[in-house]
């Protein structure tokens, strides 16, 4: 099941804990960055179809 954006943003949140912690293993490191990297991507897809709606409803006002 996909997640949703709130979802995906306190998975974020959870990532930065993580990079807060100094001894986090390089391999962990890059795996997270990975991930944050992938979820930043998805965010910002789903904001910006947000902002189409809004701009096609008020459009239609």
């Amino acid at each position: 099941m996909e997640q949703t954006f709130e979802q995906k943003i306190g998975e974020l949140e959870e990532i930065l804990k993580a990079f807060e912690n100094k001894d986090l293993e390089l391999d962990r490191s890059l795996e997270l960055y990975e991930k944050g990297i992938r979820l930043i991507r998805e965010c910002t897809k789903a904001l910006e179809e947000a902002q189409k709606k809004v701009e096609e409803i008020n459009a239609r006002e």
